[in-house]
């Protein structure tokens, strides 16, 4: 429960300014990698993606713990359908998935099973759909967030005190 509840902490966080929208929106594309492929090397490898670059951890769990739910009730119909029909014999997909089984890190990702390619590319296209609208999402948020913070009126007898607090309050002159 407490663990629960500190990614939610930290996904607050995330919303109210200590990650960049980018951020934000690379979170919810990885997030969707991990939940729509099944576990194996491919998420080690993408939750080593999110220790690497600077997201938000917690949205992208968020993220793919959601799709996860979505992914064990269709993933039969859905990714599995995609992936053999990607792999069928003669196509030209299967071929270009036989030369990407031959570069060192992605032939560790087992793309010859039907359910984590089609995962996979479901999951290539949801990020990408939603990585904008969830970065101009949190920009408009953010905007909206700051216009209500800066109207209210404790925080404009605040500003004028900014030089007791070292400056931290933007609304505030220096004089």
């Amino acid at each position: 429960m407490l663990t629960i509840l500190q990614m939610f902490r930290k996904l607050w966080r995330a919303l109210n300014g200590d990650v960049s929208p980018f951020a934000c929106g690379a979170a919810v594309f990885i997030g969707c990698l991990i939940g729509l492929t099944p576990l194996g090397a491919q998420t080690v490898m993408l939750l080593l993606l999110l220790l690497i670059f600077t997201v938000p951890v917690s949205l992208a769990l968020l993220t793919s713990a959601a799709l996860k739910l979505v992914d064990l009730a269709f993933a039969k119909t859905i990714s599995a359908s995609l992936g053999e029909s990607l792999l069928a014999a003669g196509s030209a997909s299967r071929s270009l998935v036989v030369s990407l089984l031959d570069i060192p890190v992605v032939g560790l990702v087992p793309l010859e099973r039907h359910t984590v390619l089609g995962g996979f590319i479901l999951g290539l296209i949801l990020g990408a759909l939603l990585w904008w609208p969830v970065m101009f999402g949190i920009r408009s948020y953010r905007r909206a967030l700051q216009e209500r913070v800066t109207q209210h009126k404790w925080y404009r007898v605040l500003g004028k005190f900014s030089w007791a607090f070292g400056g931290a309050l933007r609304g505030g002159k220096m004089s």
